[in-house]
């Protein structure tokens, strides 16, 4: 049986999401995931083993905010989280959830602090392509305790255990600060392509981890590690790339452990905000003559998704209100 809701959720409410996704950098879904399947996980997330990770830039990392693997329910949700994605034209063909190396839980404990903002991927000098917002990366963030925060727009928002949120790689956002008496948990998955690989560094990590790192120095290995572990590299093999970790500051390989992979996540310190301008809808007295939220180009579907496409346009909240019309040809 499918751990998600996923029939519930209207043609309309899919056309909303897709477009806030595109134009706000961020969406929701309302308790998407059933409730069986969060008790589940928040009690594994309570048993898990954490490492700490990055909560302000240029500062040593805070203890209070941690993050663990989140084992194979977390990682089976993921994936149907993706699929369902696929759906909503939110997610396709180029997005490579396995070189996320599996789904993690986030731990915040009480009076932690605000994260600096930040984006997951760093887009600079990064030229856009015809279809690129079907491609960009993101970020999927599902609460697992009662309530979550989480900054996105530059906004708090509180989230209830089993909304999926789905933000952009060039999003900037925050992890909230922990204000309650009661540890925060919630599920978290980066969503790559080959393009955008999930960043990492080494010197991220903590001295006690990088004692323990175990560098790869045979130079025959090294040249092997180029071209099978490069994810734009015809020879890409999957399961190569996930059994090391490559510093590009020093192109220096690893053998993959959980602790030295959580400690050196590198997020990005936003350089400009790509969402500034907000969701656009279309000016008073233009007769619906053309939806702006689902322009072709963006998305570049096979026949089928046309179609789906075409719903989303009819349907799109942001320009016919409560309105509906004729599916558009």
């Amino acid at each position: 049986m499918s751990h998600l809701k996923a029939h519930e959720v209207s043609v309309r409410a899919r056309a909303k999401a897709n477009a806030e996704f595109g134009f706000l950098g961020f969406t929701h879904f309302a308790g998407l995931v059933r409730e069986e399947a969060i008790g589940d996980l928040h009690t594994a997330a309570q048993h898990a083993e954490y490492t700490k990770i990055f909560n302000k830039f240029g500062k040593k990392s805070d203890s209070r905010r941690a993050a663990a693997k989140a084992g194979e329910l977390g990682n089976h949700v993921m994936k149907e989280v993706l699929g369902f994605l696929k759906t909503v034209l939110i997610a396709g063909t180029s997005h490579e959830i396995e070189m996320a190396r599996g789904a993690s839980f986030l731990r915040s404990l009480p009076g932690v602090g605000q994260q600096d903002r930040h984006t997951d991927f760093d887009f600079q000098d990064f030229v856009v392509f015809p279809g690129f917002r079907r491609c960009k990366p993101f970020s999927i963030w599902i609460p697992l305790s009662r309530k979550s925060s989480l900054v996105l727009g530059g906004k708090e928002t509180i989230y209830s255990a089993g909304d999926v949120v789905v933000f952009a790689g060039d999003c900037h956002h925050s992890g909230a600060a922990n204000r309650s008496r009661d540890v925060n948990y919630r599920l978290f998955c980066y969503v790559p392509t080959r393009e955008f690989d999930v960043p990492w560094a080494f010197s991220q990590c903590d001295p006690g981890v990088q004692d323990q790192a175990v560098k790869v120095d045979d130079e025959q290995e090294v040249k092997r590690l180029n071209e099978v572990t490069n994810p734009v590299n015809k020879k890409f093999a999957p399961a190569e790339h996930v059994k090391y970790l490559y510093n590009k500051g020093t192109a220096t390989f690893y053998h993959f452990s959980v602790p030295l992979w959580i400690g050196g996540l590198d997020s990005a310190e936003p350089k400009y905000d790509t969402y500034a301008l907000g969701l656009p809808s279309l000016p008073t007295g233009s007769g619906f003559k053309h939806c702006p939220h689902f322009n072709v180009d963006d998305f570049i579907p096979n026949s089928d998704e046309r179609n789906l496409l075409n719903d989303f346009r009819a349907q799109c909240s942001y320009c016919r209100g409560g309105k509906k019309r004729v599916r558009a040809e």
